[in-house]
């Protein structure tokens, strides 16, 4: 076993995989794995070979990007909620809900809720409801898609419909 591997108790392989992660962070996120490196240098200075320094400071860096790598898998995960968070996890959290897109179906679909909801309300089962879509707004959206989406709508406050909307 290699120094390297004893330090960051990986393979080259795994490592490899972490430089990578790291190269495709934006810089605010480099910045945040720098300053785990720095903490997980000071934690573990007395393991540190002088000779071997920069293999040091080369494994602090994978550790912390795996660190990084693992929250983020960690707070991807439907299970976490914000009461479960620390403030910097939270903050990291909307980092991350922020940095997520939505499909501009979904965007349809948010803009035309209060439809929905009427189609819904009038006893359309989900796949009258996409027929409806495809024919009428040329939009075409499968049934699952189209039920995730209005239950994920049904918490959020629904918006007025247009007046398109209103002219089934």
């Amino acid at each position: 076993m290699g120094y390297l591997d004893g330090l960051t108790s990986m393979i080259e392989r795994d490592r490899r995989s972490l430089v990578y992660f790291f190269a495709s962070l934006e810089a605010d996120q480099q910045l945040d794995v720098m300053r785990r490196q720095a903490a997980i240098i000071n934690r573990r200075r007395s393991e540190m070979d002088k000779d071997r320094r920069t293999e040091f400071y080369y494994a602090s860096l994978v550790l912390a990007a795996a660190e990084l790598k693992a929250e983020r898998a960690r707070l991807k995960r439907r299970t976490a909620t914000p009461s479960d968070l620390g403030a910097a996890d939270e903050e990291r959290l909307i980092y991350l809900k922020k940095r997520r897109s939505h499909s501009p179906n979904r965007d349809f679909l948010v803009r035309h809720a209060a439809l929905l909801r009427r189609l819904r309300d009038d006893g359309l089962s989900w796949r009258l409801m996409a027929e409806y879509l495809r024919r009428y707004h040329g939009q075409k959206i499968s049934s699952s898609y189209l039920r995730l989406v209005f239950r994920e709508l049904s918490v959020e406050p629904i918006q007025e419909p247009s007046q398109a909307a209103r002219n089934i």
